[in-house]
């Protein structure tokens, strides 16, 4: 699989997303998490299949309501690996890569465990979040 053709695909159907939600079982009250996905509808599964294949990491499954075949990356060694692939490559969704990436790397240095740095952390979320035009509100995280 031809990577610039991935990146070209990835650009138009898939999806850069961190999602946030207080955890009052954890430590610092909030949960992170980052993903990347890709679907298609099962008339064109192969094309996630062979995704998965070609890329050798992410998971895929199926979305039963939408008909579609879904290929999605949480795990952060993979999400940066992903990052690594495709950062110079994406077009449309590079604002996007760049703030995933930097939003991995201070995940790494620990940074959204620290109260003085998780607020900045925050604001890249809703920066994200704004190029997907998800107007979600982040600031009804408690950032104790």
């Amino acid at each position: 699989m031809n990577l610039d053709w991935l990146a070209g695909f990835f650009d138009g159907e898939g999806t850069i997303t961190v999602s946030t939600s207080t955890a009052t079982a954890m430590r610092h009250g909030i949960q992170i998490r980052p993903t990347i996905a890709l679907s298609q509808s099962n008339k064109r599964a192969f094309i996630i299949t062979h995704v998965q294949q070609e890329l050798g990491f992410g998971i895929t499954y199926p979305n039963i309501e939408e008909h579609k075949l879904v290929w999605q990356v949480f795990n952060k060694q993979d999400l940066e690996r992903f990052v690594g692939i495709f950062k110079n490559r994406l077009v449309i969704k590079k604002s996007q890569i760049d703030l995933l990436d930097e939003i991995l790397q201070r995940m790494k240095r620990r940074e959204h465990l620290n109260d003085t740095t998780r607020p900045h952390i925050i604001s890249l979320i809703k920066k994200l979040r704004g190029y997907n035009g998800v107007a979600k509100n982040v600031n009804t995280l408690n950032l104790r």
